[in-house]
């Protein structure tokens, strides 16, 4: 195995109380807020709020210095309750740049569609994530209000299609435009440890599960593994959550095999952190991952399927982990991954990265195209076992 070299530095001692509190399996009732967690404001209990109504079907509103728009969420709606909106006046559908430039309209801005009398449901959803619905004309520039609406529907979980319609009498929730964008940070930032317990694992019978739960009631999980050294850089992985790998041994991708080979490299690194996100298909969620392998089955990789239905290639946001370290007590860490992205994500939460260490699987047939989309298309670096390898935008320098 290789290894980053790793600078002789301790952690100040201000931070090993609250290390050693939780590795040694110390639970918190009622448990105490994590270094970095932040109250959570009325602005994103207001968000909170709205994606309720919109996973339920119904209207919310967004405010933007007294300016109201009305968003639903198409997917969410009855067939009955999405023929009677369509029918009304004024309609207008708000698609995600990703999505037009994915379909040929020559552009990679978010733009709104008016529609016109008569467009039936099937129509619409087609419009969302049909690979070969046509270019859409005469939609005019998305403005910050309309693409907030994009981002909100996208937080409730569906396809990002909203459905802009003209304000009613009727009461509904109303958030404001400038909380929608940094909601999911906020709520990572609310993260606090719950629990710990002991579960024996492969990767050795001292393995712990330190249990956090955020504002919402969503949780997240660091494994504690072994004892490692307060005076090094805590060894760690953050894995995103892949139901299909992790749990069903998915040979598509090579997140099972790289959560097994975290486990073990922390434990033979004398002991660390697996920080397990729940991140579901690089944040778009497991529905439209399914409808992402769909597309991929019909010919377009990782990257384009995500795109033809009107994601970014990558929606994680890694706030939690770093919040999560910072609950443990470390602020040095090195880091086991093959994504650049995750070594900024740390930095900017103040995390310091003293060193890299990849994480390569052996590929199968299955997941083989997946691998090379990473590194050719996302900057993942690929390194193969036994090479000295320094990918473009790689600081770290990889021992054999």
């Amino acid at each position: 195995m290789r290894v980053i070299p790793v600078p002789p530095d301790t952690l100040p001692r201000d931070a090993e109380p609250a290390r050693m509190s939780v590795l040694s399996g110390v639970s918190f009732s009622p448990p105490a807020a994590a270094p970095g967690a932040a109250p959570f404001g009325a602005g994103a209990l207001a968000v909170a709020r709205a994606l309720t109504d919109l996973r339920a079907g119904r209207a919310v509103e967004i405010d933007a210095d007294g300016e109201r728009r009305r968003v639903r969420a198409p997917e969410a709606m009855t067939a009955e309750a999405l023929a009677t909106v369509l029918a009304g006046p004024a309609v207008c559908a708000a698609l995600s740049g990703p999505r037009l430039e994915a379909i040929g309209a020559g552009c990679d801005q978010d733009r709104v569609l008016a529609l016109g009398p008569g467009l039936d449901a099937g129509a619409l959803l087609a419009l969302a994530a049909a690979p070969d619905a046509a270019p859409p004309e005469g939609a005019r520039p998305a403005d910050s209000v309309d693409s907030a609406a994009l981002a909100l529907v996208k937080l409730a979980g569906f396809l990002p299609l909203a459905l802009l319609v003209p304000a009613g009498a009727d009461p509904v929730p109303v958030v404001p435009v400038g909380a929608i964008a940094g909601f999911r940070a906020e709520v990572a930032r609310t993260l606090r440890p719950v629990s710990a317990g002991r579960v024996p694992m492969d990767a050795g019978p001292d393995t712990r599960l330190q249990v956090f739960r955020d504002a919402l009631g969503g949780t997240a999980v660091a494994v504690l593994v072994g004892r490692p050294d307060p005076a090094r850089p805590l060894p760690i992985r953050i894995h995103s959550s892949c139901l299909t790998g992790d749990v069903f041994g998915s040979r598509r991708c090579d997140c099972g095999a790289q959560l097994a080979l975290g486990l073990q490299r922390v434990r033979d690194l004398g002991g660390g952190a697996v920080l397990y996100l729940d991140q579901e298909g690089r944040g778009i969620g497991l529905a439209a991952k399914m409808r992402a392998y769909d597309l991929q089955d019909a010919g377009l990789d990782t990257v384009d399927a995500n795109r033809m239905l009107g994601f970014h290639e990558d929606e994680r946001d890694y706030t939690a982990a770093g919040v999560m370290l910072s609950a443990l007590g470390w602020r040095r860490v090195t880091l086991l991954t093959n994504n650049p992205l995750k070594i900024a994500a740390l930095e900017a939460e103040g995390i310091e990265v003293a060193g890299r260490l990849p994480v390569i699987t052996r590929p199968t047939p299955e997941n083989r195209s997946y691998l090379a989309t990473k590194a050719a298309r996302s900057g993942h670096w690929l390194e193969q076992p036994g090479r000295d390898v320094t990918r473009p935008g790689d600081r770290f320098t990889l021992a054999k």
